[in-house]
């Protein structure tokens, strides 16, 4: 009958504006439509769908702020995995401790940034600074940056981003000194890492890394 109903109608437009008129939440009701001097009925169950939020919806529910003291256990805790996770490197959990209360005890080491939902933290960044003769301006170098599992691939990564590019554009404002702009590593073999620093517009800078470490 329902089938019937949809055929007879004068138009599927008026059919959904009469819906809409009087059956705007979810119910059962007996729907009458007259069509050629016929009445046409048929039992309608009007459920309502959930829209699912899109990634910048749910952007606008992230908060990115600097961390305090009471954080540090959040911030070790994110190194610690990201190092296991990317590099399948156990850190020493003391020295991490240590290495990330030296950051918030003095900003010239390096700055974090945590991105937060619901006053809890669910991702961080942190970056340094490098001066560029060649350009006479800043660098600025994600050293480390992580999402929990769990709230991966709702935009984290992105709004943390996008707060770090507003940073470096105020602070070129406010203090005449450029930012030439940001840069990081990841590990060759880190694709999906990689896919998502492109997709915010990084490119590959065609440079290797070498290092001397005094162990």
């Amino acid at each position: 009958m329902l089938s019937e109903l949809f055929n007879r109608a004068n138009s599927i437009g008026s059919l959904l504006k009469f819906i809409a008129q009087h059956y705007s939440s979810e119910s059962t009701n007996e729907l009458k439509i007259n069509y050629d001097n016929r009445d046409i009925s048929a039992t309608l169950r009007i459920i309502p769908i959930p829209v699912e939020k899109s990634n910048r919806q749910k952007n606008h529910m992230i908060e990115i702020r600097k961390p305090t003291h009471d954080d540090i256990p959040f911030l070790v805790e994110s190194n610690y995995c990201m190092a296991k996770e990317t590099e399948e490197k156990e850190l020493n959990r003391l020295v991490l401790e240590q290495g990330v209360r030296a950051v918030l005890d003095d900003p010239a080491k390096g700055q974090y940034w945590l991105a937060c939902k619901t006053g809890a933290p669910i991702g961080q960044l942190m970056i340094t600074l490098e001066w560029s003769d060649w350009r006479n301006g800043w660098f600025w170098w994600i050293q480390s940056v992580y999402v929990l599992p769990t709230c991966r691939r709702e935009g984290v990564f992105r709004s943390l981003w996008q707060s770090l590019i507003t940073r470096a554009l105020a602070h070129q404002e406010q203090t005449g000194e450029k930012v030439v702009g940001i840069r990081l590593y990841v590990e060759k073999e880190n694709y999906r890492a990689a896919k998502v620093y492109q997709s915010v517009g990084m490119v590959d800078a065609s440079y290797y890394v070498y290092e001397w470490l005094n162990k």
